[in-house]
């Protein structure tokens, strides 16, 4: 093991996984989003019902995301 606690190895195909990186992204710029659309509310630069459909797409994003990992994870339990 590595000094992060991450077995030898790991590290190294993590950061190698292209499509993992990926879906890290995505999901990094979905909380931001997110995350600004709740800031620009409470500041009021937005008003809650632009917010909350802003709110939805990202919500239906994340859905299609996890349902996409499930599924690709369900491929590899079967293989």
């Amino acid at each position: 093991m590595e000094d992060s606690g991450v077995p030898d190895g790991v590290e190294q195909e993590r950061r190698t996984n292209l499509r993992l990186r990926e879906q890290v992204k995505s999901l990094l710029g979905l909380t931001r989003e997110f995350y600004t659309t709740c800031h620009m509310v409470a500041v009021g630069q937005l008003e809650p019902s632009k917010a909350k459909a802003k709110a939805q797409t990202v919500e239906r994003q994340l859905s299609e995301m996890m349902a996409r990992i499930v599924d690709s994870l369900s491929c590899r339990s079967t293989v």
